[in-house]
């Protein structure tokens, strides 16, 4: 055959091959559109949260959580089963070694690591560590939300354990044992402030990028594209914009490590890779319950896929026995302790219930609406929303027909378990819909940009087809243009871009402390600065605190100032760091008898500071405002706050 005209088949049977795909592709959207327009009935939900008492931004509307999640199932499911199918009825009349010309298979090995590669790892791994460092990290307020309760959360739970509190038995706690315990430690080790919160966040943020620019190191076959990935990645997800551990880049980071692991595993063979996988994914349900959960369905789907490449199934239950054992041996010493102590069945009564709550409408806000999106799609926030979801779409509905080819590399499974991993993650984004929670669960889908882009540049160098190469190079171009797009919509990957570019002007005040703030004297628990108005707050507090009270006493932060258990060494007297955590009916009076059990003497209630969703206390939280009117009275106004006393005391 003429090489010319089996060229401009290949061309034809390519340009064939993506229409048919994004054919289907938009029959698929255009289908859920429709279905999103219908008329659902939610009120069996409603009618539910309400009864349980959950009061939410989308409860008070009457908006049920379902929809989005409904949203969310018809845009993913329906265009990845409309072009998957309109594929497979093309295909038919296709000879699939032909199809397999297109996109030729990874070699065996993994790309090739010399001594210039290994330069430039060392560069970038020295450019992250100079963007991470800035003294004044430690010592600057953040925004009183974010200092406050956000912190705040994270500092009274370290103060509960530190006081000989159990996790779970005592205190309620949003994420895993492993975020909180080692905080304690540390502070028992070093020193009982805040810098050292802070000094640990960092800490998890540096875990965070090595195990990222080892996983663009080890992925990436370009060297080019490894440096770009690695930079954007550093300006999307900035070391100094949090300082919450909370919000350490670490919870989702760790479970794509269990990925690379099977990669990995997939080119070498070694089982300890596969008992390492399950142990890390241990460690992550330590940390972060909801990303241990979705990394480890995403590893299952890996090694699921290799088994098919392999065709030996009957290795498979091994495997994943190998896994298990590996998780389990991280988790049980942590089990152990919570039995010993108590706590074991707190925990999971915990670990299930918050899931179920969220899912009901517990502290949600609904998410941008379909429609809207279409309407208006460069606005703030939706974007980022929908992109995240796009990527995970065309990611599948693209490599899916190539896992049914049987083109089972490592490259493709690896993307495969991505997509899984950052498809289920998103699920975090559909609670608490703002922007946030959407760019915390974003990180599977920025890697699956990089590796795409990778992907695309190796094959505009390999010997394809012409109008392949260009179709490669369209979409390098299309994607990096969507990344720009990306950071100028989202309010968050703005912040962070600005954070390091700021930085890196502002160079020689990385190593200096810039006094821009008041210290609070004799409290030694802070070490950090205030703004001055609330550095007098704090001062009248700590002056209040120190005639009227003794360290570890009961005194009751009403609603959501966390931070000043910490600060000011006192006892909570409930289970919840932040009273909006007691989420139904049953929470709220479970937190009042615990304010009748332990009769905190004094309550600190602030008139000015914010209230999420701006929702009043004696709407958010009506069980525990009506038992602080019927037992406390005011006994001092020091402006920003009042103090309540009990009516006995009087």
């Amino acid at each position: 055959m003429d090489k010319g005209y089996k060229e401009k088949s290949l061309n034809a049977l390519y340009i064939t091959h993506v229409n048919v795909l994004l054919a289907g592709l938009l029959a698929g959207l255009l289908s859920a559109y429709h279905i999103l327009n219908l008329d659902f009935n939610f009120t069996a939900e409603l009618k539910l949260s309400k009864e349980l008492g959950i009061v939410s931004y989308t409860t008070m509307n009457n908006y049920a959580k379902s929809r989005d999640i409904l949203a969310y199932m018809a845009l993913t499911g329906l265009p990845i089963l409309s072009a998957v199918g309109a594929w497979l009825i093309w295909a038919r009349r296709k000879q699939r070694a032909t199809l397999s010309i297109l996109f030729p298979a990874e070699g065996k090995n993994l790309p090739a690591k010399n001594r210039d590669w290994r330069l430039f790892l060392t560069c970038i791994a020295g450019v992250y560590l100079v963007c991470s460092w800035n003294i004044n990290f430690f010592y600057q307020q953040s925004g009183l939300w974010e200092f406050l309760g956000e912190e705040g959360e994270i500092l009274a739970w370290a103060q509960a354990i530190l006081t000989g509190n159990v996790y779970g038995k005592d205190f309620f706690c949003l994420y895993g044992p492993l975020l909180v315990y080692p905080l304690a430690w540390a502070m028992e080790l070093f020193d009982v402030t805040v810098i050292t919160e802070r000094a640990y966040a960092l800490c998890l943020n540096l875990g965070a990028y090595g195990i990222i620019i080892y996983f663009l190191y080890t992925t990436c076959r370009g060297r080019l594209t490894f440096i770009m990935a690695s930079c954007i990645y550093l300006l999307a997800f900035s070391p100094l914009v949090y300082r919450s551990p909370n919000c350490s880049y670490l919870r989702v980071a760790l479970g794509m490590l269990p990925l690379l692991c099977a990669y990995q595993y997939q080119h070498s063979g070694r089982k300890a890779l596969l008992a390492a996988s399950g142990g890390i994914i241990g460690l992550s349900l330590l940390f972060s319950q909801e990303v241990g959960i979705c990394s480890g369905l995403a590893l299952v789907s890996c090694i699921a896929l290799h088994a098919a490449a392999q065709r030996d199934y009957k290795s498979l239950p091994g495997r994943l026995l190998l896994i298990a054992g590996g998780g389990l041996t991280t988790l049980m010493p942590m089990l152990l302790y919570l039995s010993v102590k108590g706590a074991l069945g707190p925990v999971f009564s915990m670990l299930y219930e918050y899931p179920k709550l969220v899912s009901l409408g517990y502290g949600s806000l609904p998410a941008p609406s379909f429609a809207a999106f279409l309407a208006a799609p460069l606005t703030e926030g939706p974007l980022l929303y929908y992109g995240i979801i796009g990527i995970y779409i065309c990611t599948a509905v693209f490599l899916i027909p190539l896992l049914l080819m049987g083109r089972l590399t490592r490259d493709y499974i690896l993307t495969a378990g991505l997509i899984v991993f950052g498809a289920l993650l998103f699920r975090s984004a559909l609670g608490r819909s703002d922007q946030y929670h959407v760019y915390y669960a974003s990180q599977p889908a920025f890697l699956l940009l990089f590796l795409t882009i990778d992907r695309a540049a190796a094959g505009i160098r390999g010997k394809l087809p012409g109008l392949v190469k260009a179709g490669n190079s369209l979409l390098v171009v299309g994607l990096l243009i969507f990344l720009r797009l990306l950071f100028v919509d989202s309010y968050n990957l703005r912040n962070s871009f600005d954070s390091v570019r700021d930085d890196l002007k502002n160079f020689s005040r990385k190593w200096t402390r810039i006094r821009s703030g008041t210290e609070v004297p004799d409290l030694t628990r802070a070490g950090v600065l205030f703004d001055p108005a609330t550095a007098k707050t704090l001062e009248k507090i700590r002056s209040f605190l120190d005639a009227h009270t003794a360290p570890g006493d009961y005194v009751y932060f009403f609603p959501n100032e966390a931070a000043y258990y910490f600060l000011f060494d006192r006892t909570n007297p409930t289970r919840y760091a932040i009273a909006s955590f007691a989420a139904t009916s049953e929470h709220r009076r479970e937190l009042v008898a615990d304010l009748e059990k332990n009769k905190p003497r004094y309550i600190f209630y602030p008139v000015y500071t914010w209230r999420i969703d701006t929702i009043p206390d004696d709407q958010l939280l009506p069980e525990v405002v009506r038992y602080l009117r019927q037992s406390y009275k005011q006994h001092l106004d020091i402006g920003e706050f009042l103090i309540l006393k009990r009516m006995h005391e009087l």
